[in-house]
């Protein structure tokens, strides 16, 4: 062994052949670049999803407005024909044409809730 040092700052440094030993740099560097590609096409996709979705998001709202009204006139009949139903139920206990009515399409009232019971006061 010297007792020198084997870098000096006076001698220019000392150029080696390269090394038969494949460098790992090609390997790590493609693999960054598939990692890269990967991550940017999932970016990619999911821009198009949120995209997608807000375009779904304004379909449904105009849908639910255009559907407002139909919502609303069938409502409307639905309880035109609870009030004709209700006055057929009414006439029924005087008109034997509308019991024989009632009696062929089984038009009946729903039982009607009875008043909640009176709570007992606390002892």
């Amino acid at each position: 062994m010297k007792p020198e040092s084997d870098f000096s700052f006076s001698e220019p440094p000392v150029e080696t052949a390269p090394s038969a030993e494949p460098s790992l740099h090609i390997p790590f560097a493609l693999l960054t670049c598939v990692v890269a590609v990967f991550m940017i096409a999932q970016t990619v996709g999911i821009f198009k999803q949120r995209s997608d979705l807000l375009k779904g998001k304004a379909q449904l709202t105009e849908e639910s407005k255009k559907r407002e009204s139909v919502v609303k006139q069938a409502d409307a009949i639905q309880t035109g024909f609870s009030d004709l139903f209700m006055d057929l139920l009414i006439l029924s206990k005087s008109d034997d044409d509308a019991k024989q009515i009632i009696s062929k399409y089984g038009i009946q009232q729903n039982g009607q809730a009875s008043p909640a019971p009176a709570e007992t006061p606390a002892k």
